[in-house]
């Protein structure tokens, strides 16, 4: 009996138009940068292309094929009123934290760390994917900010990056693994701020309602717990909003696994000083994950 070829997944990038003709010039400069890193990466946990073909104008990347995506499963879940299992929250998160330690541990960062750009196969393993946002930050060459002004999807986003700071670290990443732990606990986004959208040709907004959905769980920053605070461009903004206490504790109480372990870990992950938030390499050695956890599907 012949073996059935692998199924893939074909991911389109259409051209670029410029001028009033809507002339072709290219493609965009994610789909390169996309090609170009995961050419070059090779784990377990992060999506592989297979290929690359050119059609006309068109690029197409052959990669992995996945059923789901961790936001249709938390959706899925949440409909049925039905908690996800602790083995399965466990898997996802050891998972993402192993392909997101080998990125940054090969000097890359992701910088759009969301369920949706999180595939996962029906045999329950995890791929990080989408890597259209991902930079190099093992170079020198040029700041980050010279690039992409706006880097993460806003209810994933981390503070520094919310108060306009212009140098960050990989550290960004493990904020963004820290909200969708929480999803995974709770089966909603932990900071659902309304987006307050960016006009043409106008400054960066300052996104004042995710800022304040942040705060109105974990509580007000303080320089005494973050020092480089005052230090970030939109600190002008916050120092107009009353102080609020934090609420994390009643907040992790409608988590479907209470466990003391679980909320340091999430609590090490969601830290406001990215210098104190803790590393994936750290994060896979807390000990809820000493049996290390298998695919669970």
């Amino acid at each position: 009996k012949a073996n059935r070829p692998n199924k893939v997944a074909i991911k389109q990038f259409k051209p670029q138009f410029e001028g009033e003709r809507k002339s072709r010039f290219g493609i965009s400069m994610s789909a390169c940068r996309e090609i170009a890193i995961c050419r070059e990466l090779n784990h377990v946990n992060v999506v592989f292309i297979k290929d690359v073909l050119f059609d006309d104008y068109l690029v197409n990347i052959v990669m992995d094929y996945a059923e789901y995506d961790l936001s249709t499963i938390i959706q899925y879940h949440k409909r049925n009123l039905s908690p996800l299992p602790e083995l399965v929250i466990k898997s996802m998160l050891f998972q993402t934290l192993s392909g997101i330690e080998y990125l940054h541990s090969n000097g890359i960062m992701h910088r759009d760390i969301k369920p949706a750009n999180l595939l996962i196969h029906k045999s329950g393993l995890l791929k990080i994917a989408d890597l259209g946002l991902a930079r190099r930050c093992d170079t020198n060459f040029l700041s980050l900010y010279s690039g992409d002004k706006v880097v993460v999807t806003l209810w994933y986003r981390s503070p520094e990056l919310l108060l306009g700071t212009r140098h960050y670290t990989q550290s960004i990443d493990i904020w963004a693994i820290g909200c969708v732990f929480g999803e995974l606990l709770t089966l909603r986004p932990m900071f659902a701020g309304e987006e307050i959208k960016m006009l043409p040709k106008k400054p960066i907004p300052f996104q004042k309602f995710q800022v304040l959905k942040v705060f109105q769980i974990l509580g007000s920053p303080r320089l005494s717990n973050w020092p480089d605070l005052q230090f970030m461009p939109e600190y002008k903004y916050i120092k107009k909003i009353r102080q609020l206490a934090s609420s994390f504790k009643t907040w992790f109480e409608k988590s479907s696994v209470q466990s003391e372990l679980y909320f340091e870990l999430l609590s090490q992950m969601l830290e406001y000083d990215s210098k104190k938030r803790v590393s994936a390499k750290d994060a896979l050695l807390s000990p809820i994950f000493n049996d290390q956890p298998s695919p669970v599907s």
